[in-house]
């Protein structure tokens, strides 16, 4: 188990401008057993071409194309789908890992595995913020965020706050049982499966920065400071706050999850307050 396949799945669509750095970041990772699966979500720009150059000089890359375009949710499932590694890490397109980044939470992942075998067990860490040119902008997103995911042990926690960042996790085939394939009401993929895994596993948080996590004007989410002032801002979006919820509620309820939208509403407000 010490030296099992890890794949990476990723993701791309229109990634051309900070691919690279990406694709190198993740080909220079102190753990050397990996494939890296990629999936291209139908880009009109030369990220096809990139991964084509890299998928020619690197054996354990391995692109393909969707006929049409799936959105990020979708194209994620089907990469990791793809995936033949006992462990599987998401990768995005635009950020930058740390090179010890598989090889420690392979670390914390073995030792969990060891203890609670033939159980789901996802891994995650904490990031390093960088701005577009790689300014560091924090040296820790939790601590920017006030943001401590080893308090959070229960699913209903993370029903009202998704702390699993998806670039961040490796995930056993445990995890893959439980959490695929997604319905269509998933907000996003990493929630969900934090979501399956912490109903009938594990999650570990380890508090150290494995990334660089590149802050941009494109990023599909990227990081959103909470507290007081995040929530007055999401009471004076009332009608899009109300509409996010009712997507939230609807993929809790096709994991069966005991909660209405009064009380998702009413957790969300307590944890912005009180967090």
């Amino acid at each position: 188990m010490e030296n099992s396949l890890v794949s990476i799945a990723m993701a791309t669509y229109n990634g051309e401008r900070f691919l690279r750095e990406q694709i190198d970041s993740l080909a220079k990772q102190t753990y050397t057993n990996l494939e890296i699966i990629i999936y291209d979500d139908c880009s009109t720009d030369d990220t096809w071409p990139i991964l084509e150059e890299y998928a020619r000089t690197d054996s354990r890359i391995q692109i393909f194309q969707n006929k049409k375009n799936l959105g990020t949710v979708k194209n994620f499932e089907t990469a990791i789908s793809k995936c033949k590694g006992a462990f599987i890490a998401l990768s995005d397109q635009d950020d930058i890992w740390l090179s010890q980044k598989i090889e420690i939470c392979m670390q914390h992942m073995l030792q969990t595995t060891a203890i609670h075998p033939g159980i789901p067990v996802l891994v995650h860490t904490d990031l390093c913020l960088i701005d577009e040119t790689g300014k560091t902008l924090a040296s820790s997103m939790w601590k920017e965020q006030k943001n401590f995911p080893h308090l959070y042990r229960y699913p209903e926690q993370v029903a009202v706050h998704n702390f699993v960042t998806g670039c961040t996790l490796l995930m056993n085939r445990e995890s893959l049982a439980v959490s695929l394939p997604f319905p269509s009401e998933v907000v996003m993929h990493d929630w969900w499966i934090a979501l399956n895994v912490i109903k009938k596993g594990f999650i570990v948080s380890v508090d150290i920065p494995t990334i660089l996590y590149r802050q941009h004007g494109s990023n599909q989410i990227g990081f959103q400071k909470t507290g007081n002032t995040f929530f007055i801002q999401k009471l004076f979006q009332i009608s899009q706050t109300i509409g996010n919820n009712q997507k939230v509620w609807h993929m809790l309820k096709a994991l069966n999850f005991p909660i209405n939208i009064l009380k998702l509403i009413y957790y969300k407000i307590v944890f912005n307050i009180f967090k």
